[in-house]
């Protein structure tokens, strides 16, 4: 079966050359013939550049950027693609034929946008396995500060524009407040899978989300209240339960 849609997958790399050739080998394996990979790299100097660069059907910018959400925003710049995804350079795609059933879906559903199925992967400790199922995305979940994995989003280019992009302001929750937003719009057909599209790299992730929860917990309040959400600390500490005792579960 023949490609429909031009799938443009990006990548934002700073530092990454431990694992972004995984990364890339993922994408390059896919079945689907349409896709265009696009590396935002923020001035990688370990050897990041390097390794993208063995690979000219990239398309490679490197500068300097206000964060993730802004490479993120650069990506679907120069995008080509009907359907936008974000692969984090330390993320795979689960098989090769991943992109193949998310084109086969938007065609077959007319979606705006899909959700699917990601897996955290560790190679150290497999405790640290787990499947994360696409969620609703809807008012009662965003207010109870849950939302579908964004590693597992794939998005029509047309919606990210008419969306103006990330909010660039957040540092942390930028994914969730464009979810919020996308959620107030109209004529936007979502769909969901249950397939595993995207396998998650275990490391780190913990200390990380300890270190910074009051300043991701303030940002949750802000993507709230700056889209007319209801928000409730009480919500947001009892998602913070959940997920610190999912760590060590």
């Amino acid at each position: 079966m023949s490609s429909r849609n031009k799938i443009s997958v990006i990548t934002c790399t700073r530092n990454s050359a431990s694992t972004i050739i995984s990364c890339i080998e993922s994408v390059r394996s896919q079945s689907h013939e349409r896709i265009e990979h696009i590396v935002i790299d923020c001035l990688s100097a370990d050897g990041t550049l390097e390794i993208v660069r063995r690979y000219p059907e990239i398309k490679l910018i490197s500068e300097k950027d206000c964060g993730i959400y802004d490479g993120f925003n650069k990506g679907i710049a120069n995008a080509t693609g009907s359907i936008v995804h974000f692969l984090n350079s330390d993320d795979r795609y689960a098989s090769n034929k991943v992109l193949e059933k998310v084109d086969k879906l938007f065609f077959t559903r007319k979606l705006s946008v899909l959700f699917c199925s990601t897996r955290l992967t560790s190679e150290i400790n497999f405790m640290a396995n787990r499947n994360f199922p696409p969620i609703k995305l809807n008012k009662k979940n965003l207010e109870n500060y849950l939302m579908p994995p964004h590693p597992g989003t794939f998005i029509e280019r047309s919606v990210l524009e008419g969306l103006g992009g990330f909010n660039i302001s957040f540092n942390f929750a930028g994914d969730f407040e464009l979810l919020a937003r996308l959620n107030k719009t109209k004529n936007t057909i979502v769909g969901y899978a249950d397939f595993c599209a995207v396998e998650m790299l275990a490391g780190g992730a913990t200390s990380s989300f300890l270190k910074n929860r009051l300043k991701i917990s303030r940002e949750l309040i802000k993507a709230l209240k700056n889209n007319n959400y209801k928000n409730s600390w009480v919500k947001l500490y009892l998602r913070f339960f959940r997920k610190f005792i999912l760590s060590y579960t």
